[in-house]
């Protein structure tokens, strides 16, 4: 029989800042480059050292159905992937007595896996290990991966049955037997006789199933070191995010933001990752918990090839290479949305984007240091490692890569060292951009001391052709507000400004308690004249009739073509009595006027005098009121407003 391996589980740290530009700002990424160096140190230790060992009771786990194997557990753990056997469910519906039955059938097959833990990847079945276990000591039995779905114990009793033990990240952080960020069973002593176990597996992402056999005191001493790296680890993710959205806030550049973006989601896809998401933040949210992975992980893609793009102008580089980022961007916002209805494709299209999107970066990094970019060799040598740690991860999940120490961890080691190669880059980066503005300022200087004298006739000059320009422009602008104001067709007032003057009219009437008329001229069947003169000579008849009122209305007055063949004429300081009267000397006018091919125009005309609180749309509804009555009068007259019995008329001149 051969001895069980010892597992000792890694740990992590991860860094990642950007690119500001002052020399207080270089001093404070030296100190985040020595930071970051150790934390590698702090935290890459415990990733590859075995605890020392300590010689507990033999525990027995055969590597085969029938026969025996004997290890010592030592501080290290038990690793039990060589002692289980596999029953694959494709139904999902299979009880504790099929199973049993199966076993006694000798349906349970041994399992090839290449690295240290079982990984089956991406599957729809649930899959029953069995494994026997024969301790003298209670044990603790660790499933050492915090993504699984549904995790079922069964453990035998004095009585020859089983009792369940049933959680999982879909069931309460309550349901764990033990709470910890891994799930955790307590295995009694078996009194030295072999006990048989089976355990029920089942997730929509990938199955990968870590067993390792604990003493109680060599979990404690693993615990400590893991979960004191981890701390380390989330520690510098929270400082480098915080760091950089300082630097955001001073500088105002995206990248810095999207960066802090990146980070956070990088944070909340490894805090699921390694459990503590569940066991410390959101384990009273079992759906936010089981979507958390790839959440995470996919909003972590698509701020860092966001993050790409900007810090290598990637657009101006390589548009190509940047649409292959904006398609995997895209890519991972789809698996953010999927989440939610199927965590299977979300964690699929994630691990699908992950590893290609790994290989867009590299090469986009590669494209940039060709073109010369200042950042691009940090950038590459950072980002190589970091995606390379992605590519792994992704790799791993869909079971193409073993699952050992190296594949599990391989995102969180690549992330240490890109946050120390990223803060050389943005010492380097601030270096560079001191560097010229000390050049700009010694050009600037020679610039200023040769040109002063030139600068004083340029200035001079300069003010005289800045006046005659302003005076251009104001010029111009009076026309064009000019032309913005009136109808193209008749040179009247349009619409438009006939709104802003009557507001204007209103409110001068109202505070000065004067009178204020309204003339509302629609001539008559003037489709006829369209229809005998075509529309060129309707036109000219519009003109026509549009100078007419012009010549016989006063200064302070206005004149707007309303629309079509309709005009209005606003009198400010005109009564009921002297706009009627206006309106029918308009109105002979326009009847008896000389226009094109001698065709006669008439007018109706609606007349309304302003009242006290009354409304624009009502002003002039009173006058389209009186003027539709005029038209039912036979047309070619004038009728006016009938003024409320309350309304007061103040005395006017008339026009």
């Amino acid at each position: 029989m051969l001895p069980l391996p010892n597992l000792a589980a890694p740990s992590r740290a991860h860094r990642r800042p950007l690119l500001p530009r002052l020399g207080a700002a270089a001093r404070r990424a030296r100190a985040v480059v020595v930071f970051a160096a150790a934390s590698v140190a702090v935290v890459a230790l415990p990733a590859f050292a075995t605890p020392a060992a300590t010689v507990a009771a033999p525990v027995t786990a055969p590597a085969a159905p029938g026969t025996a194997a004997t290890a010592v557990l030592e501080d290290g753990g038990l690793n039990l992937a060589d002692s289980v056997s596999v029953l694959e469910d494709p139904s999902q519906r299979m009880s504790l007595a099929d199973v049993e039955r199966a076993a006694r059938a000798g349906r349970f097959a041994r399992t090839e896996h290449d690295g240290d833990d079982l990984n089956f990847g991406y599957r729809t079945s649930a899959l029953w290990l069995q494994f026997t276990i024969t301790t003298e000591q209670p044990r603790l039995l660790e499933v050492g991966f915090p993504g699984l779905d549904d995790v079922r114990l069964y453990a035998p009793t004095a009585g020859g049955g089983y009792v369940e033990t049933a959680t999982g990240d879909r069931a309460p952080l309550s349901s764990r037997p033990i709470l910890h960020r891994h799930f955790v069973f307590p295995i009694a002593a078996t009194g030295g006789v072999p006990a048989t176990y089976y355990m029920r597996i089942a997730s929509a992402g990938t199955l990968t199933v870590p067993l390792t056999l604990w003493s109680e005191r060599a979990l404690a001493l693993h615990d400590r070191t893991t979960y004191a790296a981890l701390a380390l680890y989330f520690g510098c993710l929270l400082a480098l995010a915080t760091y950089n959205l300082l630097l955001y806030f001073t500088l105002r550049e995206r990248s810095y933001l999207t960066y802090v973006a990146f980070t956070l989601s990088m944070a909340i896809g490894q805090a699921s990752l390694v459990g503590l998401g569940n066991e410390f933040v959101w384990g009273r949210f079992v759906g936010w918990g089981d979507a958390a992975l790839p959440v995470g992980f996919a909003l972590a893609g698509v701020f860092g090839l966001w993050f790409t793009r900007d810090l290598l102008a990637l657009a101006k580089v390589s548009p190509t290479l940047d649409r292959i980022l904006l398609v995997h961007i895209a890519a991972f916002a789809v698996a953010v949305a999927l989440a939610g209805a199927s965590y299977r494709y979300a964690a699929l299209l994630t691990s699908v984007a992950g590893a290609t999107g790994a290989v867009a970066a590299i090469a986009a990094g590669v494209v940039a240091a060709i073109h010369r970019q200042s950042t691009a060799r940090f950038y590459l040598w950072a980002w190589t490692l970091m995606l390379l740690g992605v590519a792994t991860l992704a790799l791993r999940n869909l079971g193409l890569l073993p699952t050992n120490t190296f594949t599990i961890y391989a995102l969180l080691f690549a992330s240490v060292v890109e946050a120390l190669l990223l803060s050389f880059a943005l010492a380097y980066r601030i270096v560079l951009l001191t560097a010229d503005r000390e050049r700009l300022q010694r050009e600037a200087l020679a610039t200023a001391r040769g040109a002063e004298q030139a600068l004083e006739t340029t200035v001079a000059w300069r003010t005289r052709e800045l006046a005659l320009a302003n005076a251009e422009l104001e010029s111009t602008l009076a026309t064009l507000e000019r032309v913005a104001a009136t109808d193209r067709l008749t040179g009247a007032w349009n619409r438009r400004w006939f709104e802003t003057a009557a507001h204007a009219e209103i409110e001068r009437a109202t505070r000065h308690a004067t009178p204020l008329s309204l003339l509302l001229v629609d001539l008559d069947h003037f489709k006829a004249v369209n229809d005998r003169l075509g529309h060129a000579g309707g036109d000219e008849t519009l003109v026509g009739v549009s100078d007419l009122i012009a010549e016989n209305i006063r200064g302070s007055d206005s004149l707007t073509r309303w629309g079509g063949e309709e005009f209005v004429v606003l009198l400010p300081q005109t009564d009921l009595a002297g706009a009627s009267t206006l309106a029918e000397k308009l109105r002979g006018l326009i009847q008896h006027a000389r226009l094109p091919a001698t065709c006669p125009v008439t007018a109706s005309v609606g007349v309304a005098q302003y009242r006290a609180g009354q409304r624009l749309e009502d002003f002039i509804g009173a006058a389209d009121a009186a003027l539709y009555r005029a038209k039912a009068r036979g047309r070619n007259c004038v009728e006016a407003a009938t003024p409320a019995p309350h309304l007061q008329l103040a005395t006017g001149s008339g026009a």
